[in-house]
């Protein structure tokens, strides 16, 4: 009888409270990694991470829900304050049932540069009076090579007899690649009580044209306990699926969602001195045959089997996307030789600007789909929620490429109605990062750029733009 695959078991990927307010991702080395290097990236490419261009929406509210028989219960809001572009403070309530009572705190520090130092959480204890419970440190440097803005740690402190006393250290390495630097290992430490002593790491390599991470637990010295093959990626392909994940995270955690965001790959384990295949993921799209664009995007996890000597398909995460390629439902199926079962369901709704406004969770516990929580989220700079700074104008237009079919190269035109963050990249119909075209401010105005394929083969790639409360994907097709 073939064992149940580790990673992606029932009860370490769900791990779904319906009492809680988030989805948690499992205790893997696969989501471990994208937890920490997630925020790493995340912060660096957000120019400390709480900083959003002052004409960008900014989340002002995020109301959570339980379904109580068939009505929606107020459980808990998260209000986020700002001064300018920067995120200040949260405050977390909970319902009593007669009104919200406050339950904690958040406190963004920044230094002189604007740049984040600390987080402070204090808990409510009464009367209006809060107390120190925990803070993060986030220790930012400049790199000697680059002299670019990099994360080199963060600690995480507890409150215990009127002082902070350090608990965990997150430590973060660089590689430097063709004048960029990119994330490469995460250490672990924790406070042993006299001393901070390292117990984990993550080491990110390139090799061909995969990159292998290595996990190692240390027991007087490290020793590797589990690999896993990204398969057809960079580390700057890494670099942007982290960071990408990081920021998914920060508005809607959806395991089945950043499941198909994570690239194809191969989890190994250790057997004597041999590397074993355990577990492999494959990712499927699916296009409507009219247009070209992608309708559904399909991980399926296969795992080994040693007893058959073949690989079983498992599980499978569907992201289902409307026509303007926004995702409408993150879904997680279990297969068996009977039937498909789908355990869990994320639907999102959007606003006018096209931003998240709604994320519900439908659970199947043997009766059907039924909702089971929900989180509604309030932006401020959109004319429609409180708090207001002004109207945010939905006026991003990616154009059509030009020439297309093009060998070998192609003008992307596109318009922005507003300065802000504009990202445009290229895709093969894997879902591989073959191009980023441009990442970065951009003033408002008409605009274009050139993608230069000569070192591609023959087929059908997909240019998508992201900026704020935008995106869209195009196909081009390259013909030599």
């Amino acid at each position: 009888m073939k064992s149940k695959c580790v990673f992606f078991s029932l009860i370490m990927l769900v791990l779904v409270s319906v009492a809680g307010s988030a989805q948690e991702l499992p205790k893997n080395g696969i989501f471990e990694w994208a937890k920490k290097a997630g925020k790493a990236e995340w912060l660096m490419n957000r120019d400390t991470g709480m900083s959003l261009a002052s004409e960008s929406p900014q989340l002002v509210r995020d109301h959570y829900q339980t379904m109580n028989g068939s009505a929606w219960q107020d459980q808990e809001e998260t209000r986020y304050h700002y001064n300018g572009s920067s995120r200040v403070s949260e405050e977390v309530r909970y319902s009593s049932g007669s009104g919200w009572e406050p339950h904690h705190r958040n406190t963004y520090h920044y230094n002189e540069s604007g740049v984040l130092e600390a987080i402070v959480t204090e808990e409510h204890v009464g009367s209006g009076v809060y107390v120190n419970t925990s803070r993060t440190v986030f220790n930012f440097g400049y790199h000697l090579f680059t002299g670019k803005l990099i994360l080199n740690s963060t600690e995480e402190y507890t409150w215990m007899d009127n002082d902070w006393s350090i608990a965990f250290r997150d430590k973060f390495e660089y590689e430097i690649t063709q004048g960029n630097h990119y994330l490469s290992t995460w250490i672990g430490e924790h406070w042993s009580g006299d001393e901070m002593v390292e117990y984990e790491k993550y080491v990110m390599v390139q090799m061909d044209e995969n990159v292998v991470q290595t996990n190692y637990m240390k027991f007087g010295g490290w020793e590797p306990i589990g690999k896993i093959i990204y398969h057809n990626i960079t580390l700057a392909g890494i670099s942007e699926v982290t960071a990408q994940i990081g920021e998914q995270m920060e508005a809607y955690v959806s395991v089945p969602m950043l499941v198909v965001m994570m690239p194809e790959m191969t989890e190994q384990h250790l057997i004597g001195f041999t590397w074993v295949d355990k577990m492999m993921t494959t990712k499927i799209p699916m296009y409507e045959l009219m247009t070209g664009r992608i309708m559904q995007w399909r991980t399926e996890v296969l795992e080994w089997d040693e007893d058959v000597e073949q690989w079983i398909t498992e599980m499978v995460y569907l992201i289902d996307y409307d026509e303007d390629m926004k995702p409408v439902t993150a879904a997680m199926e279990f297969l068996s030789d009977e039937e498909t079962f789908r355990f869990q369901e994320d639907v999102f709704t959007y606003n006018d600007f096209g931003l998240l406004e709604t994320g519900t969770l439908r659970m199947n516990f043997g009766e059907g789909l039924n909702d089971a929580t929900r989180h509604t989220l309030t932006w401020a700079g959109t004319g429609t929620s409180i708090d207001d700074k002004g109207e945010f104008p939905d006026s991003f237009t990616l154009g059509n490429a030009y020439p297309n079919p093009f060998n070998p190269t192609t003008v992307i035109p596109y318009e922005t109605g507003l300065a802000g963050q504009v990202t445009i990249r290229v895709y093969d119909i894997l879902g591989r990062l073959v191009s980023t075209l441009y990442n970065g401010p951009q003033s408002a105005g008409k605009h274009q750029v050139r993608f230069d394929a000569a070192g591609l083969t023959s087929g059908k790639y997909l240019v998508r733009m992201e900026a704020p409360g935008y995106n869209q994907t195009r196909a081009v097709t390259l013909l030599k």
